[in-house]
């Protein structure tokens, strides 16, 4: 069974009707294969619950990576007085107002349309708009809205939403990993790359980069971060103020040094792109950060695994999962390890409203009762102290690994990765399929859905809309769900019902290998993606080797 120890945490593709949307984009012409099916869902459905394992203790600790340097790092852009009452009798019952005030209710108590506040019926009045705005109409490409004479919203200034594709790339390979939106809908992508990205000089192996993009696909700026050996970003979360935290891991020192073969690291950076702190998280052996969360104070979950003692903590086993909690000035408030004695690796990482986090990835132990084969999937959540709550296993004879995460308004946590087997008792389909999973707040798992080709299928990321529903993204190399195979790999974007039922499977790509790693969405459910392709995209210049793609379709 687990055990742990405290001291001190996106693939893509899209609906066929979302492309035919961006229309007037010159970036962005439909030159590569897209298809769609909407067809009911074969596989099977499953409903269980599993037991909670594994115990924690918990000490704090303090943070000895506390300077706020950074490696280097590049950068570049883009009343009306006639109104009378008796003043003789303040308290007079026949006082009179002026019936043409537009700022008076006192006797008919009703809002006056050009008062400028916004109330009863109305929809706007002068600037106040009662809280809407383009982008809680679901308009997120600029302009903004206007109140009419008659106190309705004029959408007028609202530009709808336009599908679009971005590519950047240099002759080396550029990669996105990880996508999130800040709360005006700019778009924040990470990933790395091996040359001279947008620009700036390559500062060693593999350099990280942060790229800013307006809702409407306007690129802002890109900075890159690096040391003179390899450095990879592998997910990106946004606070309440717009501030955007970067994770991943390094061969170098980031922070100033290097613990040993592989540091975790989280930077911070303002909206502008300016490094604000980095921590480096490491031991002798090899650290790795693939999860950042921000909770509703702005603290920071770093989730990773680790083959060390990690801030003073045991190791159980060859690796265990870490997860460490920092206030928004880079303060470290704890770490704490959790693992089996085989090895536990995170592949992703989420958070809920009520501040708890998951970590998911894959286990070649029993981290919740007996381990089922190679690898299994496991999914644990922590509370906001960092106490595991509970831990759920799940796996066939073969390889399965949880991905990615997401949870709903009501704590439910959705798991998407892949499988060789049949997971859960759902049929394989080819060598690998994707699977999607869904467990309540309390750990009872409601469905799992696997879906594949005769070929190689996998998630890497997840998002829920709105409305609950779910966006599983990931590649594949065969025709997936009756859409057919462009070449290589191709993205995929399947559409899930929060009962499991599946809508429609989408696909996209080039001749080449392309792969989808983030997904995420709009308040207007427009959804957003990022990854890399081989050729050009969309009818976008391919830059060469692997580029960096960005992508937004738009909700339907």
């Amino acid at each position: 069974m687990a055990s742990l120890r405290i001291v001190s945490v996106v693939a893509l593709t899209w609906i066929g009707p979302l492309l035919v949307a961006c229309q007037g984009d010159s970036d962005t012409s439909g030159t590569d294969s897209a298809s769609v099916t909407s067809d009911s869902d074969e596989s099977t459905t499953t409903a269980g619950t599993s037991s909670a394992g594994s115990s924690a203790s918990t000490t704090a600790g303090s943070d000895s990576d506390s300077g706020d340097s950074s490696g280097s790092m590049s950068g570049s852009d883009g009343t009306d007085s006639s109104d009378a009452t008796d003043p003789s009798d303040a308290t007079d019952p026949t006082d009179a107002t002026d019936p043409t005030d537009p700022t008076d209710t006192e006797t008919t108590g009703t809002p006056v349309c050009g008062d400028g506040v916004a109330e009863g019926d109305e929809a706007c009045d002068g600037d106040d708009h009662g809280g809407e705005s383009c982008v809680s109409q679901g308009y997120v490409d600029g302009g903004a809205l206007a109140c009419s004479d008659a106190c309705e919203l004029d959408q007028s200034g609202c530009l709808e939403c336009e599908a679009w594709t971005r590519q950047l790339g240099t002759s080396s390979d550029d990669e996105g990993y990880a996508i999130a939106l800040d709360g005006a809908g700019n778009v924040y992508v990470v990933g790395d790359s091996d040359g001279d990205f947008d620009g700036h000089d390559s500062l060693g192996d593999t350099d990280v980069f942060v790229a800013k993009f307006t809702p409407g696909g306007v690129k802002l700026w890109t900075r890159t971060l690096g040391t003179t050996a390899w450095d990879r970003a592998r997910a990106v979360a946004v606070d309440s103020v717009g501030h955007v935290y970067a994770a991943g891991y390094t061969g170098g020192g980031l922070n100033g040094n290097n613990q040993g073969s592989s540091d975790a690291y989280v930077v911070k950076l303002d909206s502008e792109g300016a490094v604000l702190w980095t921590r480096q998280l490491g031991t002798a052996g090899f650290e790795i950060a693939n999860g950042v969360v921000v909770d509703s104070f702005d603290d920071v979950y770093v989730v990773g695994d680790t083959t060390g003692a990690l801030d003073g903590n045991s190791n159980s086993g060859s690796a265990d999962v870490f997860v460490s909690k920092f206030d928004g000035d880079g303060g470290k408030l704890w770490t704490i390890l959790y693992g089996s004695s085989a090895a536990d690796k995170v592949m992703g990482a989420a958070i809920g409203a009520d501040d708890h986090v998951f970590a998911v990835g894959n286990t070649s132990g029993d981290l919740d009762g007996p381990h089922a084969g190679m690898l299994d999937m496991f999914v644990v959540k922590f509370d906001p102290d960092g106490e595991p709550l509970w831990t759920r296993q799940l796996g066939t004879p073969q390889f399965d690994s949880g991905n990615a995460a997401a949870v709903d308004d009501d704590g439910a946590v959705y798991i998407s990765g892949q499988t060789k087997g049949g997971i859960d008792g759902n049929l394989s389909k080819g060598t690998d399929d994707m699977f999607v999973s869904k467990y309540d707040a309390d750990g009872a798992k409601q469905w799992t859905r696997q879906l594949g080709s005769d070929a190689q299928d996998l998630s890497e990321s997840l998002a829920l809309d709105a409305a609950g529903a779910i966006y599983v993204s990931g590649a594949t190399s065969g025709d997936l769900d009756g859409n057919a195979s462009a070449g290589g790999f191709d993205w995929f974007l399947s559409k899930y019902q929060p009962d499991g039922a599946k809508q429609w499977t989408i696909q996209l790509g080039t001749a080449q290998a392309d792969f989808p790693r983030g997904v995420t969405l709009d308040i207007g459910d427009n959804l957003y993606l990022t990854g890399m392709a081989r050729l050009g995209l969309n009818g976008n210049q391919h830059a060469g080797a692997d580029d960096l793609v960005v992508l937004r379709l738009c909700a339907m």
